[in-house]
């Protein structure tokens, strides 16, 4: 398994261009990883913005792609009024990163209600989480908002008929909202399966991770002998 921090986070570097985060940019930055291991084909996981990140890559670099398993994601904002009030979101969430700096920042992004049943994890994954959010850099946060933010980035909605590879979408079933996104792609998918895990929220890998393991390895294993 090859695990890939997406620039900005964790010891990926921090460029100071926002253009330098774009999903586009992060897509070519994969195919230099794979050639650097001599790797032709992969199957590639991503979850939340890295599940859009996966999701450009398998649009932009098919070739590459011999399965994608998305875990809580979308392929971005479709109306330009919503777009809009989310980008002026990033940009005043990305200054306030740099102005308050890192701890301040994880100790609002831990109150959003989006994460309230990682509370209900064992304390040294809680602390664990929270380490790993810490050691991120607060410039590289604040610049992967500004570009490659949910409303910065394009939508891609119209494009998801076009992934036509083997895809697995899962979603916690208590996250409503990446639900009903995984039910939309599922249907445009040529072939898209999705699996809602029982007891989970946005983090399903963390909040149920064997239920994430058995789904990928059935996931994988069928895939293989297709």
């Amino acid at each position: 398994m090859i695990a890939v921090d997406l620039p900005g986070h964790g010891r990926s570097s921090a460029p100071t261009d926002p253009l330098r985060y774009t999903l586009v940019r992060t897509a070519k930055d994969l195919t230099r990883v794979l050639d650097e291991l001599e790797l032709e084909q992969v199957a590639v996981y991503g979850y939340s913005m890295g599940g859009r990140a996966a999701i450009r890559f398998a649009l932009d670099h098919r070739d590459r792609v011999a399965a994608l398993m998305l875990e809580s994601t979308s392929p971005g904002i479709e109306r330009a009024s919503d777009r809009a009030q989310r980008v002026a979101a990033d940009m005043t969430l990305a200054d306030l990163i740099e102005r308050e700096g890192i701890e301040a920042f994880v100790a609002r992004w831990e109150q959003l209600p989006l994460w309230e049943n990682q509370k209900v994890l064992p304390e040294a994954s809680r602390r664990a989480l929270r380490e790993q959010r810490l050691a991120n850099d607060p410039h590289g946060l604040a610049n992967s908002l500004r570009g490659a933010g949910t409303g910065v980035d394009a939508d891609v909605f119209d494009r998801i008929p076009e992934i036509d590879i083997p895809t697995l979408i899962l979603a916690g079933e208590l996250d409503e909202k990446y639900v009903e996104l995984g039910r939309r792609m599922e249907k445009e998918l040529v072939h898209g399966e999705l699996k809602i895990v029982e007891h989970a929220g946005h983090s399903i890998h963390l909040e149920q991770p064997d239920a994430v393991i058995d789904q990928v390895r059935t996931f994988l294993v069928k895939t293989r002998n297709a």
